[in-house]
């Protein structure tokens, strides 16, 4: 009986090397398997998530959107939402959602986010570093009074946005 148990023990041990190189091979293609490469999905340039704009209405801002955001310095983004999400300030939401899509390489980090919360009745211009010097906090706070505000008040947000866009956009290009 013993001798059976050492043939068969014999057998086994020639086939520890084989299978070191199995599993050896086995975690270096596990290594190699493509993983999908987890891309976030450009911001729109329009989002109207609390239905303020009717469809038209929706296309004329992001044809204006998209003109501007394709030849000039500012790419502007308009999000209308409800409500801010619980425990949100204005600005930090704001923040959140300007940076909330990476940076391609070589892109410009020149978003202006103009945030819309419906419940709050608040307007945000929030800005990322290009455009700092091109429009400033004087000078977002000037539209918001300016523009936006007077049109939010009548219930007409179309005009408002439209002017406080054409603002942006004239701000942006002015020498």
């Amino acid at each position: 009986m013993q001798h059976h148990y050492f043939i068969d023990s014999f057998k086994i041990r020639r086939w520890v090397p084989v299978l070191w190189i199995l599993a050896l091979l086995g975690i270096v293609l596990t290594g190699c398997t493509p993983t999908p490469l987890l891309v976030t999905p450009p911001m729109p340039y329009l989002t109207d998530e609390a239905n303020v704009l009717s469809e038209a209405q929706r296309t004329e801002l992001i044809d204006r959107l998209e003109a501007h955001n394709s030849t000039q310095v500012g790419r502007i983004f308009v999000l209308i939402i409800p409500k801010l999400p619980e425990e949100k300030t204005l600005e930090a939401y704001a923040y959140e959602k300007i940076n909330a899509t990476p940076l391609a390489s070589g892109e410009r980090n020149d978003r202006i986010l103009i945030l819309l919360p419906m419940e709050e009745r608040q307007v945000r211009i929030e800005t990322s570093q290009d455009v700092w010097e091109r429009l400033t906090d004087e000078e977002c706070t000037a539209i918001i009074q300016q523009q936006f505000i007077p049109q939010f008040k009548t219930g007409n947000y179309y005009q408002g946005l439209a002017d406080g866009i054409a603002a942006i956009i004239a701000q942006l290009e002015a020498p």
